[in-house]
């Protein structure tokens, strides 16, 4: 026996009970669920320090900065940018 996936397992169960494919459903029959996406207005960067690592004294401060000017510059005015020092989960950004 050769690799079935489910396609040709079920062609095969065709041929087997000897009956005529059955035709295809033209794609535009199908339905196609309407699934709203929900929109955000904020931002989560990971993974941009080691809290291990960072030991000058206002850090925090200056790479929030950093990454308001940056932000700014891609997204528009940045309404408020929280920092967790104690966790890789770096910045939280509202736009």
């Amino acid at each position: 026996g050769g690799n079935l996936n489910q396609i040709s397992r079920v062609e095969l169960m065709h041929k087997l009970a000897r009956t005529e494919q059955p035709t295809s459903v033209p794609v535009t029959d199908m339905f196609c669920p309407n699934i709203p996406t929900a929109t955000s207005r904020s931002v989560l960067l990971k993974n941009m320090f080691n809290p291990e690592d960072e030991t000058e004294p206002g850090w925090d401060s200056e790479l929030r900065d950093d990454v308001k000017s940056e932000c700014e510059e891609k997204y528009g005015p940045v309404l408020s940018i929280a920092i967790e020092k104690d966790s890789t989960v770096s910045f939280i950004i509202r736009i």
